[in-house]
């Protein structure tokens, strides 16, 4: 499979459901370019995406820039579609879509996916430690206090 590719069609799962496709444990057969398996409750995945597509012919994705904790792809598609990103799941991964906040969805088990709209989109993924927020609220919290100590103490001088 390709780095990114654009699905036509998804399927809301669990992800006891997606490992057992992907293992191949299931008698469904999953196309992996035709069909995105989302972990994602069935009333929030979008209808155009569950309708039967022969293909997403004229569907392109490309990545414009990769770096180890950032990506930026460019889709063109004429009817919704799943970008799919060959690369691992993690929660520390934050995506828009155009310049607005989207959410990255598990798929097919350990993959990202984004649901993109019909049209020409920019997605970019960035990656941001949990660890790495906390230590920026911990810093920035200290660095008030320290602050505040000082200020008081000028006035008592």
């Amino acid at each position: 499979l390709p780095r990114v590719w654009l699905a036509p069609r998804a399927e809301a799962v669990t992800a006891q459901t997606a490992l057992q496709r992907v293992r191949g444990e299931s008698l469904s057969v999953t196309d992996w370019r035709q069909t995105a398996l989302l972990e994602i409750a069935p009333t929030a995945l979008p209808a155009a995406l569950q309708e039967n597509v022969a293909s997403s012919s004229g569907a392109q994705a490309r990545i414009v820039r990769h770096h180890a904790n950032r990506l930026v792809i460019e889709t063109e598609a004429e009817r919704p579609t799943v970008l799919v990103v060959s690369e691992v799941f993690h929660p520390g991964w934050r995506a828009t879509l155009d310049g607005a906040a989207t959410r990255i969805y598990a798929t097919d088990y350990l993959l990202r996916g984004v649901i993109v709209p019909a049209g020409k989109h920019r997605i970019v993924m960035r990656y941001v430690a949990p660890a790495a927020q906390r230590g920026a609220l911990l810093a920035g919290v200290t660095l008030l206090m320290f602050l505040a100590v000082i200020i008081y103490a000028r006035r008592i001088v």
